[in-house]
């Protein structure tokens, strides 16, 4: 019942059409379609006779409640595989007291993330139909992934500690948990699009796909509580059956889409066969559509080095800022900074879809222009390129206060280069833009993370500026269009379904 529309309004349910759709060979986007038969919907259906896309016969688009209840999973989901990726370091010493690893150790448990993010991400534009006819299948399987990772993982705990099989155990585990990865990343954008309307776009994207870094922010807050309270043993035991619970709310209720189209730009891609055909002729056009289309790569390329340069940043919070700060007040800098991310992420999220629905380009290089000039404010506060006592002096509060402010900058950033990228890359199903954008990312990261430990803090803080610099002056060259928006905010009415 959860999908099923309320009789009181004109459109119940979207009239399939009766022979299959051809696209104007002129345009990619001229859709030509014959009327679906007379029938009690005949006069409310969605698909007009040979008209283009901008002309599609709309009384009204259904939006379903239940598309709560898909933000809600995916977003635990989502969450939840971020904490179990970042469990042994969340709770260092508790993990290492249990199972006797080192420290290096440890951080190779964490290298297999990035691993399965540059394998799986590839894996699932290529691969699989990620457009909206996979949709269920894709998250069962990370869902499954997650949760025997976690279950793996306490094979451990009838090991001894010099059993030399424990880091192959814990490693194993770690890649079932990494493999979820890719379709928590991946998959915010095609959600959003294929479930919610234009309206509410922008902020389901940022709501998703931000829940993997709560998720890893929150592994470093209740991770140390609970392995105290209770034990590290007990807690990888708990996390499993948090796992499988995990799994069973994807498994009770996640369809491919709603009944009905909630947004006239999918109602186009619906009709003109997009997501059908998945050969890899197909697939490997769309691709090289989206690395041909110039606005796109300079888009991608400017939120990857935003995205990169800024986990670079927070990563090594305790080179760059002990001193003045001890190791515990790092911790709480670095804890503060993603809360900070995650909540600009949502405001800015908010503020796309109701204030600034086709701005996204001016929106974005505000932030990073104001988040660029406090990053460098930041670095003149600490030893710096100038002289090697701080030129601003200022309290320790203040410097918390201003990493908060970037990551909340950089945060309200973070969704409408998601979204826009989209855009830029229309009728391409966005998985594509969205899979690209996040492969350029890790190379940012890898890349800019190699160097990091031989270069002093001061020239890393002056570095990070200059490439935020960079980024800003990319965006500059950049030729936003929406094409998908256009097409939503032609006069139509959205109904809630009761």
């Amino acid at each position: 019942l959860m999908s099923t529309p309320s009789d009181s309004f004109s459109l119940d349910h979207f009239v399939p059409p009766t022979q299959p759709p051809s696209i104007d060979s002129d345009h990619p986007l001229l859709l030509r379609h014959p009327r679906p038969p007379s029938s009690s919907h005949a006069d409310t259906g969605m698909v007009a006779l040979d008209v283009d896309e901008k002309k599609i016969q709309v009384e009204e688009f259904l939006v379903y409640r239940s598309r709560y209840y898909i933000l809600f999973s995916f977003s635990w989901l989502t969450m939840f595989q971020g904490g179990m990726w970042n469990t042994y370091s969340g709770a260092a010493s508790s993990a290492q007291e249990l199972t006797g690893f080192s420290q290096s150790s440890l951080n190779l448990l964490l290298l297999w993330g990035n691993l399965c993010m540059l394998v799986g991400v590839p894996f699932l534009m290529m691969g699989l139909p990620v457009w909206n006819h996979s949709l269920r299948k894709t998250c069962l399987t990370a869902a499954a992934s997650v949760a025997v990772g976690c279950c793996v993982r306490c094979i451990l705990l009838y090991f001894p500690q010099t059993d030399p099989f424990n880091m192959i155990i814990a490693s194993i585990g770690q890649i079932f948990i990494a493999i979820g990865g890719p379709p928590a990343m991946l998959l915010p954008p095609v959600i959003s699009t294929v479930w919610f309307p234009a309206r509410e776009r922008t902020l389901a994207t940022a709501t998703m796909a931000s829940s993997n870094a709560a998720g890893s922010g929150l592994s470093f807050l209740l991770g140390p509580l609970l392995s105290k309270a209770i034990g590290f043993d007990r807690y990888l035991v708990l996390l499993s059956f948090v796992g499988i619970a995990t799994f069973v709310l994807i498994l009770v209720y996640f369809p491919n889409a709603p009944p009905s189209p909630p947004s006239k730009s999918v109602a186009v891609a619906d009709a003109i066969g997009l997501g059908n055909d998945f050969s890899y002729g197909r697939l490997w056009d769309e691709i090289k559509t989206c690395l041909t289309n110039v606005p796109f790569v300079l888009w991608i390329a400017s939120g990857a080095i935003q995205v990169g340069l800024y986990v670079l940043w927070v990563n090594l919070f305790g080179y760059l800022l002990n001193p003045p700060f001890t190791e515990e007040e790092v911790g709480y800098l670095g804890s503060s900074g993603l809360g900070s991310y995650i909540v600009g992420s949502l405001l800015g999220g908010l503020i796309s879809d109701k204030l600034f629905p086709m701005k996204y380009k001016r929106l974005v290089m505000g932030y990073v222009l104001m988040g660029t000039g406090c990053t460098f404010v930041f670095s003149l506060m600490l030893p710096n390129f100038i002289q090697p006592t701080p030129l601003i002096a200022a309290p320790e509060w203040v410097m918390a206060l201003l990493v908060n402010v970037i990551g909340f900058l950089f945060g309200a950033a973070y969704a409408p280069v998601f979204v826009l990228g989209a855009e830029i890359t229309y009728p391409t199903p966005p998985s594509f833009a969205s899979g690209l954008f996040l492969l350029l990312c890790n190379v940012v990261m890898v890349v800019s993370f190699i160097p990091s430990a031989s270069v002093s803090p001061p020239t890393l803080n002056l570095s990070v500026c200059v490439g935020l610099l960079l980024s800003f002056f990319l965006m500059i060259f950049v030729k936003e269009s929406y094409p998908r928006l256009k097409i939503d905010v032609e006069e139509y009415n959205y109904s809630e379904e009761e």
